[in-house]
């Protein structure tokens, strides 16, 4: 069988279907035979359905089991509790998500930061979802709560992020998921910006017009749960 290059940009048609592959090797020759067995492989190995627990692996095409760390009662509940760092890995146990969880005074759980890897779609949503578990399994009713605010990170979530651009506020994607915002007023212009197609940023999108706090709701509750 006739052996070819990979390159960056080499899309194989498998199955039926076209799976983008980003080969790190240069310059290495191999067979449509082996690649085929390696396409295979990874799809036997990895592939599951889309749901809860999963995220997109936008380098392979494979929808992929995600694990995210489990965190206690005691942790977040006990007097002077400090906030609590939580990990997000692949199956090879890779970190792809980090984030850091407190107990607010509100009765809720706090998302202070967090942080996905551009190698996968959909860590964050499912990072989101185990909090609002683990909400609802230490009495607190699934009530989470953050800041939205766009761009602003500590160095070593900037590290699991990368310098990935973002074209929309962290407040819009936040309300897709069901949250809103505390302030009425900044519930609306978040609401006027996704009504008007806007982003919710300027100065070539560094500046954020949408920063606030913002609690998930309770039909936002009831569908991360669900």
């Amino acid at each position: 069988m006739q052996s070819f290059k990979l390159w960056e940009s080499d899309t194989l048609i498998c199955m039926g279907s076209s799976l983008a592959l980003k080969k790190e090797m240069l310059n290495k020759s191999v067979t449509v035979k082996d690649l085929l067995k390696e396409v295979i492989s990874k799809v036997k190995t990895t592939s599951v359905p889309r749901g809860k627990g999963t995220a997109l692996n936008v380098r392979t095409g494979i929808q992929e089991k995600i694990y995210i760390d489990e965190f206690s009662e005691y942790e977040l509940l006990r007097d002077n509790a400090e906030p609590v760092e939580k990990y997000a890995k692949d199956v090879a146990g890779k970190i792809i998500g980090k984030m850091r969880i407190g107990h607010s005074k509100d009765g809720a759980l706090e998302i202070h930061d967090i942080a996905t890897s551009d190698e996968y779609k959909g860590i964050g949503r499912e990072m989101i979802r185990k909090v609002v578990e683990q909400s609802k399994r230490i009495w607190l009713n699934g009530r989470v709560q953050l800041t939205a605010w766009t761009g602003y990170l500590p160095e070593d979530y900037l590290a699991i992020a990368g310098k990935k651009a973002t074209d929309t506020a962290a407040a819009i994607k936040y309300h897709k998921m069901g949250f809103v915002a505390n302030d009425p007023k900044l519930e609306q212009e978040i609401l006027d910006t996704i009504q008007s197609g806007g982003t919710g940023l300027r100065a070539n999108g560094t500046i954020d017009n949408l920063v606030g706090h913002m609690h998930l709701s309770e039909q936002g509750i009831k569908q991360f749960l669900a």
